[in-house]
């Protein structure tokens, strides 16, 4: 029932208003604007299936905050704070399943497993400015857990890809930089993985309701396959790219 309410009133609050600039399609530029208190018939209509990742500089974005806890605004406020004091040029997002469930479900998303994507520094790097912050407030914090990223399949170690894993209020919190994938045809694991963009990132992921970002610096969902909130309106589960390669 809280999952029916909680896309019903999605379905109630959000439309699309969506237009292609014929002048800039030299730039390759698509913007898609949604904006909360509407109705949502023209979202709808938007294309299933995108010409290719590299039309999209910006993402569709939906205006408006996300329906937090207080727990859920105090930490973001907090990561909102570390940033502005020693990262003020990171764009800082939540990814994935959190994204997703605080649509449906509004504040009453059963996930405390939060998992950031960072514009322009590893995880470790940021997870070690919280606890700077944490050190010179004179609070107690938790330790870090570093996870070292390979590269490529051979193994080799890259450390501007870095993640870390950090308990925050009872919040278990994910850092990684934003990345892109190469894999060979025969393999399902990476050849290369690399520093990517958003649109990037968004389109390596396995399911369209997964690439979902929540923008902290601009309070925006955002949605760069342009079909994440239309397959999570009409319970569609599918691939950003063909599924039989995915």
């Amino acid at each position: 029932d809280v999952a029916a309410s909680g896309l019903g009133s999605i379905l109630g609050a959000i439309t699309a208003t969506v237009g292609r600039n014929n002048n800039k399609r030299s730039n390759n530029s698509y913007r898609g604007i949604m904006s909360i208190g509407e109705g949502v018939s023209t979202l709808l209509g938007l294309a299933s299936n995108p010409p290719s990742i590299y039309d999209y500089e910006t993402p569709t974005e939906v205006e408006g905050k996300l329906d937090l806890t207080p727990e859920e605004q105090s930490l973001l406020e907090l990561l909102q704070r570390v940033r502005d004091q020693y990262s003020p040029r990171t764009t800082i997002r939540i990814a994935g399943g959190w994204v997703r469930d605080k649509l449906i479900y509004g504040k009453a998303t059963p996930s405390r497993d939060i998992d950031l994507v960072l514009s322009d520094t590893s995880g470790k790097e940021f997870a070690e400015k919280i606890c700077r912050y944490f050190d010179e407030k004179g609070e107690d914090h938790a330790e870090i857990h570093i996870v070292k990223q390979s590269s490529s399949s051979k193994g080799e170690q890259a450390e501007h890809l870095q993640t870390a894993s950090l308990v925050i209020s009872g919040f278990d919190v994910d850092f990684c930089r934003l990345r892109y994938e190469k894999y060979d045809k025969d393999s399902r694991m990476p050849t290369y993985i690399g520093v990517g963009t958003a649109v990037e990132d968004a389109w390596r992921r396995d399911l369209t309701i997964n690439a979902l970002y929540y923008n902290i610096n601009t309070n925006q969902v955002e949605d760069f396959t342009e079909r994440g909130i239309k397959d999570l309106l009409s319970q569609t589960i599918a691939t950003p790219k063909k599924p039989l390669p995915t």
